[in-house]
C-alpha cells in the first residue's frame, strides 16, 4: 500500500469516527418541536417565571393522559437545546403515585461525564417522558430561572 492509499484509509477512518460520535451525541436528544413530544404527559411544575437557587429542592409535578412504563426527568438550561437526566421514577414508587418528584438543584449537570454545564440560567425547562418511549412526553411550557444564592 502506498502513502496515498494509507492517507485515504486514515481519512475514511476519521470520517467514520466523526459520524459515529455525532450519532452517539444526538441519540438521546429529543426533538422538542415534534408533534409527538407533547403527548400523554403535562409538566405542571415548576411553573414559568419562577426563580430558584442552587441548593433549593424543587417539586416537579405532572399529569398523565396515558399509561407509561415509568418516567424520566431531564433538565435543559437552554430552552431545549441540550438535556441532562436528573431523575426517574418507577410506576410503583410513591413519587409516581403522588405525581411529585423532588430535585435538589446542583451547581452543574453532566451528561455521562462528557459535558458539564452550569445550571445557572434564565432559560430552564423540564422534560418528562416515558422511560422507554420518548414520543410520550412533554417539555414544560414556560422557562424558569436558577441563580446563585445571594
Amino acid at each position: 500500500m502506498d502513502i496515498y492509499q494509507k492517507c485515504l484509509t486514515i481519512k475514511y477512518k476519521i470520517a467514520l469516527i466523526t459520524v459515529l460520535a455525532l450519532l452517539l451525541y444526538c441519540k438521546n436528544t429529543p426533538n422538542v418541536n415534534s408533534p409527538l413530544s407533547n403527548t400523554g404527559i403535562k409538566v405542571t411544575a415548576p411553573s414559568g417565571g419562577s426563580t430558584f437557587f442552587i441548593g433549593d429542592s424543587i417539586k416537579i409535578t405532572w399529569g398523565l393522559d396515558t399509561t407509561v412504563s415509568g418516567l424520566v426527568f431531564e433538565f435543559t438550561p437552554n430552552n431545549g437545546r441540550s438535556f441532562f437526566i436528573i431523575g426517574e421514577v418507577l410506576t410503583t414508587s410513591s413519587a409516581y403515585l403522588n405525581k411529585e418528584y423532588s430535585w435538589t438543584i446542583p451547581d452543574s449537570v453532566t451528561n455521562n461525564g462528557s459535558l458539564i454545564v452550569s445550571t445557572i440560567s434564565d432559560s430552564c425547562k423540564i422534560w418528562a417522558h416515558d422511560y422507554f418511549n420518548y414520543s410520550i412526553g412533554a417539555l414544560s411550557e414556560k422557562t424558569f430561572s436558577i441563580r446563585k444564592k445571594p
